[in-house]
């Protein structure tokens, strides 16, 4: 069985840097949710608001059972902003079709995500907007884990947090 751990955070608070330090030091490979589903898909980013979560999410479901690898790493997301820029947490069933071994959750401070994200995609979303998206990704975190009966690694700023085993563990 594939052990995948679920690199969970919002945009722009690390992911794809912490999952690409991991690839390097342990030589996993490291997979992007919104990548698979633009390669197995006529999906094309335009914002970073999302319209059709529910057929993404089948797509990712059927792009993660074509990869070969037993272990990776998989950065995504619990909760989106859909175009009326509210939030929207994706639904259980998608975590569960997943089988995931471990979550991890990176969180950050939201102006130090703010700054990153006008940086880098040269725009950004509201810092409130950005604090609930935040929030909820968190809790979706640590409610699916708890729910799958897998373990959650919290990561703040890079570094892991107090009473969370290292990532290492799980790969």
């Amino acid at each position: 069985m594939k052990k995948i751990v679920f690199i969970a955070g919002i945009h722009g608070v690390g992911k794809t840097t912490f999952c690409q330090k991991i690839q390097e030091d342990m030589a996993i490979k490291h997979y992007s949710c919104s990548t698979l589903i633009k390669e197995n898909s006529d999906y094309i980013e335009t914002s970073k608001t999302i319209d059709k979560a529910e057929r993404n999410q089948l797509i990712l479901i059927e792009a993660l059972n074509r990869i070969p690898d037993e272990k990776l790493l998989l950065d995504g997301h619990f909760c989106l902003i859909d175009n009326s820029n509210s939030v929207l947490k994706l639904d259980d069933s998608v975590f569960e079709s997943l089988n995931l071994s471990a979550i991890a959750v990176l969180t950050c401070d939201i102006n130090t995500i703010h700054n990153r994200l006008q940086e880098r995609d040269g725009t950004t979303f509201d810092i409130k907007l950005l604090q609930q998206l935040h929030d909820a990704e968190l809790e979706m975190a640590i409610r699916i884990s708890s729910k799958l009966n897998i373990p959650l690694i919290h990561y703040r700023n890079g570094i892991l947090m107090k009473d969370s085993p290292p990532i290492t563990d799980f790969l």
